[in-house]
């Protein structure tokens, strides 16, 4: 299982556009031109507020003597059989093992290749990316952890603190994926650009913890938290802005190369005391 869980999730709103013209060429089986605007399904997502916290748990004292009685009952039953009894058992084990990778194998060196899945995968996936625009705006994910525990759970009933409370999270004002310009486009690849706009990293060390709360307000708080942002946040990462693009091949053309080109504008790095405490912390832990 998972260390962390996802406490809270907020979504604040979500549109999906289909063109008339996208369903219509699906129906008589042409192919639309993708670099058209009027022929491409967007979506936009906005306020995307995402909460992760270290997994709670309780006590599992009570699981751990149901298995350990289990494995008792087992060897117990085990140590009754006779030693020939005991052999074959073993020695049935091992047959249904060799049985088993010799049909695997068997089957494996049965099958004909399939030389051409990977130019359908890719194919696939080109055809759902040629038509598609996806944008998302104001994305806040964040990770709260109380320090009550030496892992990564998190026993609620627990008051002893380890380690400093602290909050680790990513902040993006906009994110798209967009069909590249008809100048740059090439009829042989699918080329897509893919942007951030102020991609952000912070570590905030002995945070209030707004899980901790007996009724909060996650809304309000991720609205507070977003308005005040370069005033409460210590930045590991300060906002700047990336790109990519790239372009996907097709079986269907003599280019049997994908392209890949990306724009890493220049960013500063920091490294606070507090953040390289918080991170001996957790390694002691």
């Amino acid at each position: 299982s998972s260390p962390v869980e996802i406490e809270y999730g907020h979504v604040g709103s979500l549109e999906i556009k289909i063109p008339w013209q996208i369903i219509r060429s699906q129906l008589f089986r042409s192919s639309p031109d993708p670099r058209r605007p009027d022929r491409t399904v967007s979506i936009v997502l906005t306020d995307v507020n995402v909460l992760i916290v270290p997994r709670k748990e309780e006590d599992a004292s009570e699981h751990d003597d149901s298995d350990s009685d289990d494995d008792e009952m087992e060897e117990e039953a085990w140590t009754r059989l006779s030693q020939d009894e005991q052999d074959t058992i073993r020695e049935q084990k091992v047959q249904a093992a060799v049985d088993a990778e010799l049909l695997r194998r068997v089957t494996k060196s049965s099958q004909k290749p399939k030389k051409s899945w990977r130019w359908k995968v890719q194919d696939r996936v080109k055809a759902i990316l040629s038509n598609l625009s996806v944008t998302v705006k104001n994305i806040h994910v964040r990770y709260e952890d109380p320090g009550t525990d030496l892992g990564f759970k998190w026993k609620k009933s627990s008051e002893t603190r380890y380690r400093p409370s602290f909050a680790v999270g990513i902040t993006l004002r906009e994110f798209s994926l967009q069909n590249a310009s008809v100048k740059e486009a090439i009829s042989e690849l699918q080329l897509k650009l893919a942007a951030a706009t102020e991609l952000a990293a912070y570590w905030d060390s002995e945070v209030r913890i707004m899980s901790e709360l007996c009724d909060p307000d996650y809304a309000q708080t991720f609205a507070d938290l977003n308005d005040r942002a370069a005033s409460i946040h210590s930045f590991v990462l300060d906002p700047f802005s990336p790109s990519i693009s790239f372009g996907l091949a097709s079986a269907a053309t003599n280019t049997t190369a994908n392209t890949v080109d990306a724009i890493l504008p220049r960013c500063r790095l920091n490294l606070s005391r507090s953040l390289l405490e918080d991170v001996g912390y957790l390694r002691k832990s």
